[in-house]
């Protein structure tokens, strides 16, 4: 479940890169957002009860990154509208 949430944020980030002024604070976050993915995937086969937690706080945490950007996003269009 943290994989597929930080994937979507991951994807949003994408499509919004290049076109905004936080360019750079996206970039970073895209940069954490690969790490994070990156460490799911090799640890995966892992299924401790820490894990299991750490993974349940990331996925948390990125859904409400999501909420957030995507708030942020809504906002610029309908301001430009």
């Amino acid at each position: 479940m943290a994989y597929a949430a930080l994937l979507s944020l991951t994807q949003t980030l994408e499509r919004i890169l290049g076109s905004r002024p936080e360019e750079k604070q996206i970039k970073s976050l895209h940069e954490k957002l690969s790490f994070l993915l990156s460490f799911l995937d090799d640890s995966s086969p892992k299924n401790t009860e820490s894990m299991t937690r750490l993974e349940a706080r990331i996925r948390d945490a990125t859904y409400e990154a999501e909420d957030i950007i995507e708030l942020h996003m809504s906002k610029e269009i309908l301001s430009d509208g």
